[in-house]
């Protein structure tokens, strides 16, 4: 599944939140409107029977958080996760 952090994502994300970061909020907008992300986890949540997955961030995400989380430049990017059955 492809992911993209719009700029959007990134004004209105606030950093280090788990629940409304940029990435949680990328997430969300991709069909998991449930979704909280960690510093290296996502865990999407389907609406319908309420099962919550895990999926391990990749590199650029967790390089994305990190720069967000301590308030350095970011810019909009889209990068792609498994999400288990």
């Amino acid at each position: 599944m492809k992911i993209s952090v719009t700029q959007e994502h990134i004004d209105k994300g606030v950093p280090a939140k788990t629940d409304c970061c940029a990435l949680t909020l990328a997430f969300r907008d991709s069909g998991f409107p449930k979704a909280i992300v960690g510093i290296v986890l996502a865990y999407p949540m389907n609406n319908d029977d309420g099962v919550l997955s895990c999926i391990l961030l990749p590199r650029e995400a967790i390089d994305f958080r990190n720069s967000f989380d301590t308030g350095k430049p970011v810019k909009p990017f889209t990068f792609e996760v498994e999400v288990p059955a």
